[in-house]
């Protein structure tokens, strides 16, 4: 594992972060095979009569409640004008459980896919070692079209209440902008968040609730990965827990 730095400068603070890129497995693929029914053999040499075989019914695919909500959300995205097409691909995604304990320092974990246009949705839960920790360096949420250690985006929801988005280019750290959500539970607390990419527009929603937009991103695939930033030294840092976990690849 490598580790990176950077510079971070969130809300007029300057401060330093880091990004660790550690690789993942990609998602099991189960197969199903269907064996054939064994022929009849019958005991006498005289020609027997063809009867009809009766075969094992074709099993229907199961579609989990987790695909079914992940259907629905980016139809609603695409009635509400979000994404401009619900054609994709659904894949669920392992459960997240990480912490990480260095002051104002970030670290990410692939998920083995690499999307220009993307959905991704997670039932989000974090807590503190401190609870004096610096909340606005300290949240959940995802890297994104990662070309490099010195070459993605950041999106994420800050224990302070803001959806902050921030790149990495060519080395350095550029904070894109913010928008401010609400007061969230320290040092403990939840959220559903879902972040939206498709072409040069970026959209994150917090409970339901759109919170920051963005046109003007660079347009093109990238590795997607989760990520946690930690906002104190103190004990295991930041822990972040992602849950129901599903990404829809947009075609």
């Amino acid at each position: 594992m490598k580790a990176f730095v950077w510079c971070l400068m969130l809300v007029g603070v300057v401060q330093l972060g880091c990004a660790t890129l550690a690789p993942t497995t990609e998602p099991e693929v189960v197969t199903m095979v269907v064996t054939s029914t064994p022929r009849l053999v019958t005991a006498t040499p005289a020609p027997a009569t063809a009867t009809a075989t009766r075969r094992p019914p074709t099993p229907t695919p199961t579609v989990s409640p987790l695909e079914t909500e992940m259907e629905a959300l980016v139809q609603s995205l695409a009635d509400d004008g979000y994404v401009s097409s619900t054609s994709g691909t659904y894949h669920e995604l392992e459960d997240f459980d990480e912490t990480w304990a260095q002051l104002n320092w970030y670290e990410w974990w692939e998920t083995g896919f690499e999307p220009a246009d993307f959905v991704i949705s997670a039932h989000t839960e974090w807590d503190s070692a401190s609870d004096k920790a610096d909340w606005w360096n300290s949240g959940c949420g995802f890297v994104f079209r990662e070309l490099g250690a010195d070459d993605h985006f950041l999106a994420y929801l800050s224990m302070e209440g803001y959806v902050t988005l921030s790149e990495v280019r060519d080395g350095k750290y550029i904070e894109l902008g913010y928008n401010r959500y609400g007061k969230v539970d320290t040092p403990e607390g939840e959220a559903d968040v879902v972040l939206v990419v498709e072409g040069p527009m970026l959209h994150f929603f917090v409970n339901g609730e759109r919170v920051y937009s963005r046109p003007g991103i660079s347009d093109r695939p990238g590795k997607l990965g989760l990520t946690l930033l930690s906002g104190t030294n103190k004990g295991y840092g930041t822990r972040c827990e992602m849950e129901d976990v599903g990404l829809w690849v947009i075609d």
